[in-house]
């Protein structure tokens, strides 16, 4: 959900040579982190799709607006060179972005134009600025491998700047709310590659490779940092280095070694977490994480125990639905596990979606609370859960709305309680 995805892997890099500029490096690199792990895109949705024509020759311009979060509208702008090639994603297109704040009035509180968007803050040509809460510092200079690399959660409260500080020497500056709260480093590493890795709570994983004497890197320094950076802790790890996610507190993370995943809060600790392929939870608690897990070739989302590995419960989706197909699709407040699908069907010969946000209970999964929105024809765009100043709340391009506790328990606005759940001894529930 982190800011909208609880968590999710926004940078990663191997050394090679490269002929784009320092900023474009950079952006390519907070996309492709996103595309690692099937994720939306820094802007929080996804990339603009391939559409139908609607005009008698190849459409050169566009817009888009969306809100991005709560109180957070970005408006694009795009026109694409009529004598280049045609391209459906509109990648290669140019044009103006503009963001703007709003309070809860409804007065535009800030505008900018012509900004870079990464995820979690923005880009000037001299200053980085956080969308929430709002922040301003000078762009750092130094470089990785001769590229800018800054990476940062959807909400942009902790950014990490990773640099070469000599040869074969690295480290990486922890900003929090645009202040520098801590440098990580320098450490002697194998100059192959490094990454960051963000909970939503802010806290970060720096993982590098070691230098070995054959050249090989399977071998990982993982530093964790809790939120507020007031914290370090470093581990060595063996194993796959493309995967490694802190828990919220900065004091172990989620590792993939192999086919499996494992939660490490040792170098010599380690829990086989059962039923795990994928090393990205959708959703933390206390000592537990909610993950995407596959059962029988069927998509299921299980509460795993941390410390013992063991799967609490699971849920399936909708028995008309399709599989969870984004990040920001769950939460964890409370007692309370916040569960989004977008459910698409075939009516007639059309297809049609509605939205559908479930609640369930942590500790049995039984359902608690649902609200599903009105059928639309296409089907709407996803949805996301975003946390922001407190409150969750649930986000489309076109609305934004707080999951309000005392709204959901009064039945107000759609909501339903849902009738006593049937037993279910396996502790396996469908929605």
């Amino acid at each position: 959900m982190r800011f909208a995805a609880f968590v999710a892997m926004v940078g990663g890099m191997n050394r090679m040579n490269r002929s784009c500029s320092p900023l474009s490096t950079a952006i390519v690199r907070v996309l492709l982190g996103s595309a690692l792990l099937g994720a939306t895109t820094p802007e929080g949705f996804a990339s603009m799709p391939a559409s139908p024509v609607f005009t008698p020759g190849p459409p050169l311009g566009k817009t888009r607006a969306y809100w991005q979060a709560p109180y957070f509208r970005v408006v694009e702008e795009i026109v694409r060179d009529p004598s280049e090639e045609l391209d459906p994603c509109w990648c290669c297109a140019t044009g103006v972005t503009t963001v703007r704040w709003y309070s809860r009035s409804g007065d535009v509180i800030r505008e900018l134009t012509d900004v870079n968007r990464h995820s979690g803050f923005l880009m000037t040509d001299d200053k980085c600025l956080g969308i929430w809460p709002q922040w301003e510092m000078p762009t750092p200079t130094r470089t990785l491998d001769g590229a800018l690399n800054l990476f940062s959660l959807e909400g942009g409260r902790v950014v990490v700047h990773m640099y070469d500080e000599s040869e074969n020497r690295i480290a990486a500056d922890v900003y929090v709310a645009g202040r520098l709260a801590r440098t990580l480093g320098p450490y002697d590493w194998s100059g192959s590659w490094a990454w960051t890795t963000f909970n939503e709570s802010g806290a970060v994983a720096f993982a590098y490779g070691l230098p070995t004497l054959n050249g090989d890197s399977d071998s990982a320094r993982v530093v964790l940092v809790n939120g507020d950076a007031s914290r370090v802790k470093e581990l060595k790890v063996v194993g796959r280095r493309s995967s490694v996610v802190p828990d919220a507190m900065g004091s172990g993370f989620v590792c993939q070694i192999g086919s499996e995943a494992f939660w490490v809060s040792g170098e010599e600790d380690r829990v086989l977490l059962q039923g795990v392929g994928s090393p990205f939870p959708i959703a933390w608690g206390n000592e537990v994480a909610l993950f995407d897990t596959w059962t029988n070739q069927e998509p299921r989302r299980t509460l795993i125990e941390l410390r013992s590995g063991a799967a609490l419960w699971s849920i399936a989706p909708s028995d008309d639905g399709n599989a969870w197909n984004s990040r920001d699709v769950a939460a964890i407040e409370g007692d309370w596990v916040f569960d989004y699908e977008l459910e698409t069907e075939l009516f007639g010969d059309r297809h049609r979606g509605r939205h559908i946000i479930r609640i369930h209970d942590l500790k049995s999964g039984e359902l608690l609370h649902s609200w599903d929105s009105s059928f639309a024809t296409p089907p709407p765009e996803p949805g996301r859960l975003v946390r922001f100043d407190g409150g969750i709340y649930f986000v489309t391009p076109t609305d934004f709305t707080l999951l309000d506790p005392q709204e959901i328990a009064r039945e107000h606005s759609g909501w339903t309680i849902q009738d006593e759940p049937e037993p279910n001894p396996m502790g396996t529930r469908r929605r």
